[in-house]
């Protein structure tokens, strides 16, 4: 066994400098050498500065390092690791995140300045977040960093023999333009079949332009994406809540494993159709997205002067766009 402590340890970098700090790293092995327990205090840790110990890594460990790129701060970290040459390791840990992230990769996305308490052991744990001006980056969906101004709630999980159970009553997510208060129950299956999820939302967007710049990529025919890029010209949607139930890999629910439904009011909206068209403005109408079909048949605008009411706006197979508008409008030549 070996033990490493340090007390009213401090460390000053080029641009900050660590407060006093209170170190501890106790490991245990067993005959042969190999590291079967590992238990660790630490009052503070500046998660940048990981990159001092690179010399003493492997290079697999050097790889997962710089891959990684974690940055923020932990304070009053409580780690316990045991079993550690099992497949399942016994583990519990507690610590004050503060501004902490990781970068984004193909395989994850990357997030900045999270903040919040953690406690979690093999049995399942709490992540309770309060974090203010929050960054994710996921460049395979979102072209954009999405910025986040407060990000709060409280997320769950519990381990059993065969899932993992996430859900959370209530995150609430707001930045300058977008503003969101979500339920959800997450169940991951530890048979690798599908997980399942069950999301209640409702949300608002002050501003179409600016939020239409995070529609997502991935998932939409790439004259689909451009076209809701040209056509979300300027609006606003008060109030839209969304429902997605049942398992990830049946969505959008052809064969009615589950349901995805997104309805939202939207109002003042200047849309315009086709580029060669006169855009319609002041309209406000009531838009369902129902699993795969973004449709509206509540609704009234102006276009080129002339007023329209309710007419049926269709695209029935949002990875097949087709779109369809049926109207009746008068005027005076």
């Amino acid at each position: 066994d070996w033990l490493l402590a340090a007390n009213e340890f401090s460390l000053s970098m080029q641009d900050h400098e660590w407060p006093e700090t209170a170190l501890r790293v106790e490991a245990g092995v067993d005959s042969e050498g190999a590291v079967v327990l590992l238990d660790t205090t630490a009052s503070y840790l500046v998660l940048d500065d990981l990159r001092l110990f690179a010399p003493w890594l492997n290079d697999e460990q050097r790889l997962m390092l710089s891959d990684f790129a974690p940055s923020g701060i932990v304070r009053n970290l409580i780690a316990t690791v045991s079993d550690i040459d099992s497949d399942t390791p016994r583990f519990n840990i507690s610590a004050e995140l503060d501004r902490v992230g990781i970068s984004e990769s193909q395989q994850r996305p990357g997030v900045r300045g999270f903040s919040g308490l953690l406690r979690a052991n093999r049995s399942g744990g709490r992540l309770e977040i309060s974090s203010d001006d929050l960054e994710i980056r996921a460049p395979e969906f979102l072209p954009d960093v999405v910025e986040i101004d407060e990000a709060d709630g409280t997320v769950i999980w519990r381990n059993s023999n065969n899932r993992t159970t996430v859900l959370s009553d209530s995150i609430a997510i707001t930045n300058e333009f977008f503003d969101s208060q979500s339920n959800v129950q997450v169940l991951i299956h530890k048979d690798g079949s599908s997980p399942e999820i069950d999301l209640e939302s409702t949300w608002s967007i002050s501003d179409v332009a600016e939020a239409k710049r995070f529609i997502p990529r991935k998932g939409l025919q790439p004259k689909l994406y451009d076209w809701f890029q040209m056509a979300l010209v300027d609006g606003s949607i008060p109030r839209g809540t969304t429902t997605l139930n049942g398992p990830l890999d049946k969505f959008p629910f052809d064969g009615g494993e589950g349901r995805f439904l997104m309805e939202a009011s939207v109002r003042n909206m200047t849309f315009k159709y086709h580029q060669l068209w006169p855009a319609t403005e002041q309209s406000d109408m009531e838009v369902i997205l129902d699993n795969a079909r973004l449709y509206t048949t509540e609704n009234r605008s102006v276009s080129a002067g002339i007023p329209v009411v309710n007419a049926k706006v269709d695209i029935p197979d949002l990875r097949d766009p087709v779109l369809s508008i049926e109207s009746f409008s008068t005027g005076t030549l």
